[in-house]
Order: structure tokens, then sequence, then C-alpha cells
């Protein structure tokens, strides 16, 4: 089945004439009729029923009629955007990160490249670090945003700091730690800690807090969420502290204290980008950050 049979068919169910058809079409009436033929061949069925005098639709060309219908104009309608596409030139800058949170630092950066590159396009995908590797490692991602952990151990990358970022309690209002400024995790001894899933807890934690959580929930009755959002759902219910970086908390959380924890080491978040890809957008995109 191709375009020009879907065409024929359209044009002469809607004229009930192949004459007429093959006017319009710019196509002489055998063309006309082998294009029809052939579809009727392929579908193994009649689209037409036809004599010297009459030109009407068969059941089965009435229920193919809406299909041929969305099937061209589909197939016309992408030809046209990847027309517009070519003529456009234009260029695709894919980038990955792992919370709607980490597209706040990214605002500035994205309005810069923008302006300097009109024709590029930054299409986002925001998923879990696993994901965001192999997608990143199949090529279909050109930078992805994570700490140097997530990706140290990626052949032929490099990784550019953009920040430190550290773990905090996340508290509300009726928990015994409100009042506290910062805690330890000496103090998070005999509370519920809300966390992220273990498969997780590698990507944005040391070591120290690693050994903590993964230790503190077999002795203890603490809660595993699957994402940064359900994990602050979770503590603003008061089912608990929750245990998070700062990369996945967002700047205008209300009815939660943001807690430092103390003795936990701080960790690098940036860009991993390739080696043998330094194409202009990405080598302008890299310098705003430093």
């Amino acid at each position: 089945m191709n375009t020009q049979q879907l065409q024929c068919f359209l044009y002469v169910a809607d004229r009930l004439s192949f004459t007429k058809a093959a006017d319009d079409l710019y196509l002489s009436v055998p063309t006309v009729t082998h294009h029809i033929k052939s579809l009727e061949e392929e579908l193994n069925t009649k689209l037409f029923f036809r004599t010297r005098q009459i030109v009407r639709l068969t059941e089965a060309g009435t229920i193919f009629y809406e299909d041929a219908k969305e099937i061209f104009n589909k197939i016309m309608f992408t030809q046209q955007r990847l027309q517009d596409i070519a003529k456009q030139e234009l260029k695709f800058l894919t980038i990955g990160c792992s919370s709607n949170y980490e597209l706040e630092e990214l605002t500035d950066a994205v309005t810069a490249i923008h302006q300097e590159f009109p024709r590029l396009r930054c299409p986002f995908t925001i998923t879990d670090p696993f994901t965001l590797r192999h997608l990143f490692e199949s090529g279909q991602l050109h930078l992805i945003l994570s700490s140097y952990t997530a990706s140290k151990d990626i052949k032929d990358c490099s990784f550019q700091k953009i920040k430190t970022f550290q773990n905090y309690a996340l508290v509300p209002p009726e928990h015994k730690l409100w009042e506290k400024a910062e805690i330890t995790l000496e103090e998070l001894k005999g509370h519920c800690i809300i966390t992220l899933h273990p498969r997780l807890i590698p990507f944005y934690t040391d070591q120290k807090l690693q050994k903590y959580l993964l230790f503190h929930v077999q002795d203890h009755a603490d809660l595993i969420c699957e994402n940064e959002a359900v994990s602050m759902l979770m503590a603003k219910c008061g089912y608990g502290v929750c245990v998070l970086p700062d990369i996945l908390i967002p700047s205008d959380l209300k009815d939660l204290k943001v807690l430092p924890i103390r003795d936990v080491q701080k960790l690098d978040y940036g860009i991993t980008f390739r080696h043998n890809n330094m194409e202009q957008q990405i080598q302008y995109f890299l310098d705003y950050f430093k």
C-alpha cells in the first residue's frame, strides 16, 4: 500500500468517477484503474462496484474510506514536517535529568543557547538515573545532568562540575526535630526515615549515608519511595523524616523544614558529555556553566 494508491482511492471515492479522479490527479484513467486494482488485490477485497453508468463504494470500501483518509493525511503531515525541518536545518541537543526540579538549573542556560542558536531545539528526558545512563550510552542523549557518582565509569566521557550538593532531612512542623537548625545521623535514630529506593541511593549519597540508610531500614519501619515527590508527600503527611539531596528538592518547598545533615559529605553534580561529540552548541552549553 502506497500513497498514490491511497490518493487514487480517495479521489475516486469522493467523486464516484474514475474519469474525474484521473483529470484532477493529472493521470490517465488506466493509471488510476491500475492503482485501485492493485490496492484491492493487496487488501483482498473489492472497494468499488463499477458499471458503465455508475461507480459506488462497496461495504468494504465504505469502511476502508475513513481509515485510508486518516492514513493518507498522517503521511502527508509527516512528510511536511520533515520537509519543514530540512528547510529550517533544525538541530537538536537532547538533555536528560532525573527530576523536574533540576530543570531550574537549566533555565538560563537554555535561554542563552536558544538566543545563540535559534534553530536549535532542546528536548528533555526526565527519568531515573539507570534509564538516563542507558539512553546516554546508546547515543539517544547528548548530555545528562547527574552526580559524578552516577557517570564516573561511563567510557569515553567527561564530567563537568556545576556545583556540589548535599543531603537534607525534611521534617513537618509537628515533628520533634522541627526546632533544629541542622542535625546529625545520630539524631535520626529512632525516627521513621522516608527515603528513595535502595537502587537509587548510591547515585545521591556518600558511602557513609548509604550504609546508614541501608542498615537503618533493616531495624526500623522506614518508608521506601520510588521518587522524591512521593517521599516529600509522605513527610508532609507526618509519616517521618524525608532524606533527599538538594538537587531533588524544589526551591519553593512548603510545609517542610529543610535541615542540613552535618556529618555527611557533599558530592559533585554536573554535566556528562562525550569526548567525540563536541559540536559548537554542546561546547557553548558547557561553557555557559564554567
